[in-house]
């Protein structure tokens, strides 16, 4: 039997907000070295565009006093920052999760060789087709897929019996690794 002529698998499942937060966890790393990074550019500039220019002068002479004392006014704030912003992506995703309604959380997956075919209970529907699928990464609890738009989609594997999910695995393997020999991909 080939593999575009083994059943699809499919799966239900209601979205929980655990769900949004293990998808949170698995960004999170990511998501918090982007943070400091771009935070400690904005300081870094921000204070030398906010320096006078007798305080330039004397970082121009003592370049290790300088970033001493720039590490000391404000070397801190991309820390803060940074430290703050997993508290606002937690607030923020459970805003959003509340914010979709129950029906919408009831999810039914049907998968083949194709693709994935979301459907919620209120009837939208969403078509993945492989051939869009970038990348995959899997946690304890979702299956993510990175899309070629850029954009992240998770499967809870609690949707799927035990014995589907090592097939919905290969599949999305196998289309993560033809998308590496296709072109333009």
């Amino acid at each position: 039997m080939t593999t575009s002529d083994r059943p699809p698998i499919v799966g239900q499942t209601t979205l929980s907000l655990g769900d949004s937060f293990a998808f949170l966890a698995a960004q999170l790393p990511r998501v918090l070295i982007g943070m400091f990074v771009l935070s400690t550019m904005l300081f870094v500039i921000l204070w030398f565009v906010l320096l006078t220019d007798a305080e330039r002068a004397h970082f121009d002479a003592d370049t290790a006093a300088g970033i001493r004392r720039f590490l000391t006014d404000a070397g801190w704030m991309p820390l803060a920052l940074t430290a703050l912003w997993p508290v606002l992506l937690v607030v923020l995703s459970w805003v959003q999760f509340h914010r979709i309604p129950a029906l919408n959380r009831q999810l039914r997956y049907e998968i083949d060789a194709e693709g994935i075919v979301t459907r919620d209970a209120a009837g939208t529907e969403l078509k993945v087709p492989w051939t869009m699928v970038q990348q995959t990464r899997t946690t304890r609890h979702l299956l993510l897929l990175k899309l070629n738009t850029r954009a992240w989609r998770y499967l809870p594997w609690r949707a799927f019996a035990p014995e589907d999910r090592d097939r919905l695995l290969a599949l999305a393997s196998q289309s993560v690794a033809a998308g590496a020999v296709r072109p333009g991909a």
